[in-house]
């Protein structure tokens, strides 16, 4: 299977580099509305989120793909039981959608998408580690605020810092394109992992690269704070 897992890896990165999926541009070029210097300000706030996007979706679809696995496999869960996680891990998001409106509305989405991604991050690091259905159903709660937390902001960011005519292609970048691309890169070394080590093992990676992606956004952040202030 090593050498399936292979021509996997290779058939996605050929993919990705003959794909005509992403856009030629991806932010604003000057024009009688927009000059340089706001061009460069809105790409040093939007290609961040970009890369931490590509990170924090490796490891959050990857570890999608085979957490009711694991639950199956090996905790012992019912097909039945695996049925009310999924039911229960939804209904938890719901709430903080509504929640989040308020404090999105007056503070920066970035530190809601560190504090998503880095939280994910433990998630996936308890789902490896707990060993009963009462454990799982436990996470499920904490799971609600975090995966809202990670998608509504980089909505929100996207929305304000892009050019009013890219808002579009900047949102399918970032939902659809970015998160795409993540999955089919990591589907096939993470499934290899998942077949071959400790669940801990595979979810700690999961993990990793979702406090990967929270962190390469902290650290931008905390720099452009940094210039700012320097600036003024």
């Amino acid at each position: 299977f090593i050498g399936l897992f292979l021509a996997a890896i290779a058939s996605g990165l050929a993919v990705v580099g003959l794909s005509d999926a992403l856009p030629v541009s991806t932010s604003d070029k000057p024009t009688d509305d927009i000059d340089d210097t706001q061009a460069v300000s809105r790409r040093q706030q939007l290609y961040p989120l970009f890369v931490a996007q590509f990170f924090a979706m490796m490891g959050m679809r990857s570890g999608f793909a085979f957490w009711l696995l694991h639950f199956q496999d090996n905790l012992g869960i019912s097909t039945e039981q695996v049925t009310l996680i999924v039911v229960v891990s939804s209904l938890m998001e719901i709430p903080w959608y509504n929640i989040l409106d308020g404090p999105l509305r007056n503070r920066s989405a970035v530190w809601f998408y560190v504090a998503g991604a880095m939280g994910f991050g433990v998630i996936w690091v308890l789902i490896g580690s707990v060993t009963s259905l009462l454990a799982v159903m436990g996470i499920m709660v904490i799971r609600g605020p975090m995966f809202a937390m990670i998608n509504l902001s980089g909505l929100v960011h996207i929305n304000r810092v892009s050019h009013p005519r890219n808002v579009s292609t900047n949102q399918a970048l970032s939902q659809i394109t970015i998160p795409s691309l993540a999955a089919l890169l990591a589907s096939a070394p993470l499934g290899y992992v998942y077949d071959n080590a400790e669940p801990i093992v595979f979810f700690g990676i999961c993990a990793g690269l979702m406090i990967l992606g929270g962190g390469i956004l902290l650290v931008s952040q905390l720099m452009q704070s940094k210039q700012n202030v320097a600036t003024s």
